[in-house]
């Protein structure tokens, strides 16, 4: 197995713990349906470019790659609509003067 490989195998792992953890059947209390989705489907992607690498030893190099920029996008995806939902901690009232 190449260091690409095995990278995508531990991150693929710790994505399917965090959907495990956030599903609620690895540790309960940490119960998040949205980002127990989101890291499924990140994990299922990083499996399906683990497999396209052990199919076509010749392209490991540009599926890491790809999985990895793939793997950013989504991540910035879910942690902008994470911000979004959130309220503002100190809200600028409008209606105040200098």
């Amino acid at each position: 197995m190449q260091a690409i490989q095995f990278f995508m195998f531990f991150e693929a792992a710790a994505f399917i713990a965090a959907a495990l953890t956030h599903f609620g059947l690895l540790i309960d209390g940490y119960g998040h349906q949205k980002a127990g989705i989101a890291e499924s489907v990140i994990a299922v992607v990083l499996l399906v470019g683990l497999a396209l690498t052990w199919i076509r030893p010749e392209s490991t190099h540009g599926a890491g790659l790809a999985l990895r920029h793939s793997r950013y996008l989504a991540l910035w995806s879910v942690y902008s609509r994470s911000l979004a939902s959130v309220p503002a901690q100190c809200p600028i009232s409008s209606t105040t003067s200098p």
